[in-house]
C-alpha cells in the first residue's frame, strides 16, 4: 500500500471465500452417505443370514460397529461446527480451514478402516512384523485431538518403552486400542479423568504389553469375571461387545492374551493386551 495523497494504488479489497470453503461445505453430505451406506449394508447383510450363530455374530459386529462410528460421527460433526464458525469470519484463515480439513480426512480414513473391519472377521488375517508402539502411539495420537468432544477434561499419558518388534495386524489391533481407550473415557471422570497408555517388554515371557489404566469407577470381582462375557456391560448404554471382540482378536488372530491386571472400585482399572515376539507361522515381513 502507498501513503495516502501520493498517485498510485491505496489497497485491495478481497471479497467472497476461499475455493476450500466450498469444497468443505460437501462434508456433511459425505457424512450422510456413509452413514446410510454402512445401515444400508447392515440390513441387507442382516436378511441374508440364515442361521442363528450367523445372525448373532452379525448383531454383534453391528452393535459394535456402531459404537465405533461413534467416535469419528461425533468427530465430524465437531468439525463441522469449527468449519461454519471460520468460514463466518470476516477474513477467513486459510491455516485454520486447511488445519480443520486435515482433521476432517483422518475421521474419513477412520471410517473407511471401520468398514473394512466387517472383512477381517472369519477370515485367517495376515500378520506382519512390526513397531508395535508405533501402532499404540498412532491411535492415542487421533483421539488426544478428539478428547474435548469425548472426555471434557480427560488427559492421557504416554509412556513407551523400547520393545522388540511383533507379529501383528494393525488394523485388528487399532481396533483393540480404541476400545480400550474408549472403555477408559466412558469410565472416567469427565472432569479430572487420566488415561495412561504404555508399552512394556516382558522378557521373562517373551512379550510386549500395551497397558491401558484410568482412574475411573473400576469394577468389584464379580465384574471382573465377566468383563469379557459377551453382552455384559456396566454401563447403562453398553452392549458388552467390545471386550468380547477384542478378546477374539487377541487370543484367535495373534495367539495373545487381554487381562485385566488390576481393578479396584472408585480408583480405576489396568487392562494389559501381551504379544508375543516368537514370530507367527503367518507373519509376513514389514
Amino acid at each position: 500500500m502507498e501513503r495516502l495523497g501520493t498517485p498510485g494504488v491505496l489497497g485491495y479489497v478481497h471479497y467472497g471465500e476461499p475455493p476450500l470453503v466450498g469444497k468443505l461445505r460437501w462434508v456433511p453430505y459425505i457424512e450422510f452417505g456413509v452413514i446410510l451406506a454402512l445401515l444400508v449394508f447392515g440390513f441387507v447383510g442382516f436378511r441374508t443370514l440364515m442361521t442363528g450363530e450367523q445372525r448373532s455374530l452379525w448383531a454383534a459386529l453391528a452393535k459394535e460397529t456402531a459404537h465405533q462410528l461413534g467416535t469419528p460421527i461425533s468427530s465430524l460433526l465437531g468439525w463441522s461446527a469449527h468449519l461454519r464458525e471460520a468460514a463466518s469470519a470476516k477474513e477467513p484463515a486459510p491455516e485454520r480451514l486447511e488445519a480443520i480439513a486435515g482433521e476432517i480426512d483422518l475421521d474419513l480414513e477412520r471410517l473407511e478402516k471401520i468398514a473394512s473391519r466387517f472383512g477381517q472377521v472369519g477370515s485367517v488375517p495376515a500378520l506382519r512384523e512390526g513397531d508395535l508402539t508405533e501402532t499404540v502411539a498412532g491411535v492415542v495420537r487421533y483421539f488426544r485431538h478428539r478428547l474435548p468432544h469425548l472426555g471434557g477434561g480427560t488427559e492421557i499419558v504416554e509412556r513407551y518403552e523400547p520393545v522388540p518388534r511383533v507379529a501383528f495386524h494393525p488394523e485388528l489391533m487399532e481396533w483393540v486400542v480404541e476400545n480400550l481407550i474408549r472403555n477408559a473415557i466412558d469410565a472416567g471422570d469427565k472432569e479430572h479423568g487420566e488415561i495412561v497408555i504404555s508399552t512394556v517388554w516382558v522378557p521373562e515371557r517373551h512379550e510386549v504389553e500395551i497397558r491401558v489404566r484410568d482412574n475411573g469407577r473400576g469394577m468389584n470381582a464379580s465384574d471382573r469375571r465377566k468383563a469379557f462375557t459377551p453382552g455384559f456391560s456396566t454401563k447403562r448404554r453398553g452392549w458388552g461387545l467390545g471386550l468380547a471382540l477384542a478378546r477374539r482378536v487377541v487370543h484367535e488372530y495373534h495367539r495373545g492374551r487381554i487381562s485385566i491386571v488390576e481393578s479396584v472400585p472408585g480408583h480405576g482399572t489396568t487392562i494389559a493386551v501381551a504379544l508375543p515376539v516368537a514370530p507367527s507361522p503367518n507373519a509376513g515381513s514389514a
